[in-house]
């Protein structure tokens, strides 16, 4: 079968347009001190920025109503505030962005992502959210996927990433991620992903 690639990036790209434009229109209640909270298109979130140490990790392919087993980890990682390429068109100016590190050396950090979505931009109490709308197709086949991301602050220096997928296909007639958009948590979920970090330091010029 012939795998349609245009479509799988063109959904892909507009996906990513509406998720990090679309997050500039939202509000989330202030928590913490002023000094702790950081602007992103007029919203407000907590500084999750900072080397961490991974202290749990699981994965689960058999929906989300539980977690799943213990699985590898990337021993630390950094969550680094970086500018959003999409911010002229409304949305945040900047994202929280996701790296694997082998070690608790900043430099070090370049390692391969457990997620689908690497970039939080929208603020939520004690946190950050990422989510996107995928689809693709194969033949007569249609893919569509929806993913959420939040990262939160479940203690002052403890950061929990959660990432669920839910999925389903469909006759190939039409697909398009506003479909994948507007289905979002009503399909069917297929994965869950949870990973924790303990802040151990800053990110170097912070």
């Amino acid at each position: 079968m012939e795998t349609k690639r245009g479509s799988v990036r063109s959904a892909f790209c507009a996906a990513m347009v509406v998720a990090l434009t679309a997050s500039a229109c939202g509000s989330s209640e202030e928590s913490g001190e002023e000094s702790d909270l950081q602007e992103a298109g007029g919203a407000r979130g907590p500084d999750i920025g900072g080397i961490y140490r991974a202290v749990h990790h699981s994965f689960s392919s058999e929906g989300c109503a539980t977690e799943g087993a213990s699985v590898g980890s990337p021993p630390y990682f950094k969550m680094s505030r970086v500018p959003n390429p999409l911010g002229a068109l409304g949305g945040p100016e900047f994202l929280y962005a996701f790296t694997a590190c082998p070690s608790a050396i900043e430099s070090e950090c370049a390692g391969s992502v457990p997620f689908v979505l690497v970039l939080w931009g929208e603020a939520i109490p004690a946190g950050w959210k990422a989510s996107a709308s995928f689809a693709y197709s194969m033949g007569d086949v249609c893919t569509l996927s929806y993913s959420e991301s939040p990262a939160v602050l479940v203690e002052a220096q403890k950061l929990r990433i959660e990432e669920r997928i839910w999925r389903e296909t469909k006759s190939a007639t039409t697909c398009s991620h506003e479909e994948a958009s507007e289905g979002n948590t009503s399909m069917p979920c297929a994965e869950y992903r949870v990973l924790e970090g303990e802040r151990i330091g800053p990110l170097q010029g912070s």
